[in-house]
């Protein structure tokens, strides 16, 4: 058996032919660190139990994530009595997961209180469609492909 060695070469105009920077990255077409969700939308947010439901949210407990709910949307509504709150009525923008399962998770106001399995609770869904949630940290997750 032999083998040979070979080389392709190839000229660039410009730096961006060769080298993407910036894509957004999913797993058999699911978000990874970026979920965008109908914040309005009772199936997607379950005001008994405080629990969030979001296919393949690829979220840890204790990790950080961002909630947006900018332009003409309303933030879901809590309940103000919850650990670490301190009086607020909407979602903080920064939170911690409890993970549930692969598509369910609760948040809680610090990491310490995400790992301690204390959540915030719900009084009412939110407004508007364009509400999201983003990893603060999304460079400390280890993606393995074979």
């Amino acid at each position: 058996m032999s083998f040979q060695l070979g080389s392709l070469n190839r000229q660039f105009n410009t730096e961006s032919e060769s080298f993407q920077r910036s894509f957004n990255l999913t797993h058999k077409g699911d978000p990874i660190f970026s979920h965008v969700f109908d914040g309005a939308s009772s199936t997607n947010i379950l005001l008994g139990s405080e629990t969030f439901v979001i296919k393949n949210h690829f979220l840890v407990t204790g990790e950080e994530i961002q909630y947006d709910f900018t332009g003409n949307s309303r933030g879901i509504g809590i309940d103000h009595t919850s650990p670490g709150i301190s009086g607020d009525t909407i979602l903080p923008s920064s939170v911690f997961v409890i993970k549930l399962n692969e598509d369910k998770f609760k948040l809680a106001a610090t990491r310490a209180l995400a790992l301690s399995n204390d959540f915030i609770g719900f009084t009412t869904v939110g407004l508007g469609t364009t509400q999201s949630f983003t990893a603060q940290k999304p460079d400390t997750k280890c993606i393995v492909t074979i």
